[in-house]
């Protein structure tokens, strides 16, 4: 009936926009990977769907992929497990070609950054943000951005890519400045991403210390300091969000905060005169989402939650 037809015409073009992309993928054509993404008139482009294994197995421009004997051995047999060809539709299937993917790429990622081979080894299926460590590795600036854009936690993205970038620029066979330029563009996106939202003071501390158990429990600003970024570390904004909140008692583990908006000289004051209630004490506790989150002292006391931190 109509309906069955309909649904069969819309399976069609799921599977027809699926493989453009898959094409221009391994093809790394930008301009057919930007147009699949944006243009609204053809069914969604879903990441899961994507062959990673043949992603991995194009042209390096730099012959990494060749070059690396384990790889090419474990994508071979990804292939040959996979020779029946997989429904992208089927889930049971899909999460079989992500651990195959899993098993290859994250220990070859691995060899140049833990960091990003364990994001792939906690994932359970493939995202924009494992399209975003393929453009790094290759060393595609514009890549990288067309899949940073429309990925999840793009701080924690640009600083691990970021990492990698370095360690691959250590690599005797490529072509160091390509990855330093991309390592220093990404360091300028991640402050850049954390400026934008340094409006709201709340917020920009949440962007810098919530956890994510896909990085290991991580927040942005441990990843930074785990990776040793330290342009991101010293960048005004950061130091300004950091060393305002810190300064005042509002960081992971505190069970105290003075007021920020109390000024330097009045809190050093308050340690003088500590009946004068110069500045106003706030207990600190930890959101649903591990944000430290502060609550006046004498609100948490009238709740019966005075030692509840």
């Amino acid at each position: 009936g109509p309906p069955a037809a309909s649904a069969a015409r819309e399976l069609a073009a799921r599977r027809m926009v699926r493989d453009a992309f898959q094409r221009a993928l391994e093809a790394q054509d930008l301009r057919l990977l930007k147009l699949l993404l944006t243009w609204s008139s053809v069914p969604t482009v879903r990441a899961s769907q994507v062959d990673m294994v043949a992603a991995y197995s194009v042209q390096h421009r730099f012959g990494l992929f060749r070059r690396d004997s384990q790889l090419q051995e474990g994508l071979e047999r990804a292939r040959r497990a996979d020779a029946g060809g997989v429904d992208h539709f089927a889930e049971p299937l899909a999460g079989a070609r992500y651990e195959a993917y899993a098993a290859v790429v994250g220990p070859f990622l691995g060899q140049y950054s833990h960091t990003a081979g364990a994001f792939i080894a906690r994932s359970s299926k493939v995202t924009m943000a494992h399209l975003f460590l393929w453009a790094v590795v290759l060393g595609s600036a514009e890549l990288a951005a067309l899949f940073l854009d429309r990925a999840k936690q793009p701080l924690r993205l640009c600083l691990a890519g970021s990492a990698l970038c370095k360690a691959l620029a250590g690599h005797r066979e490529v072509e160091a400045e390509a990855y330093s330029a991309l390592q220093a563009h990404l360091e300028d996106t991640a402050t850049e991403i954390l400026e934008r939202a340094s409006g709201d003071r709340d917020v920009a501390y949440g962007i810098l210390v919530k956890g994510s158990p896909k990085w290991g429990g991580l927040s942005a600003l441990e990843l930074a300091v785990d990776l040793d970024v330290k342009p991101f570390l010293a960048h005004r904004t950061v130091q300004a969000i950091v060393g305002n909140e810190w300064w005042f008692g509002r960081y992971p583990g505190s069970r105290l905060c003075v007021s920020p908006g109390a000024g330097v000289a009045l809190t050093l004051l308050e340690c003088f005169v500590p009946f004068a209630r110069l500045v106003r004490i706030y207990r600190v506790h930890t959101d649903a989402g591990g944000v430290p989150r502060l609550r006046p002292v004498e609100q948490a006391a009238a709740a019966g939650a005075v030692d509840d931190v």
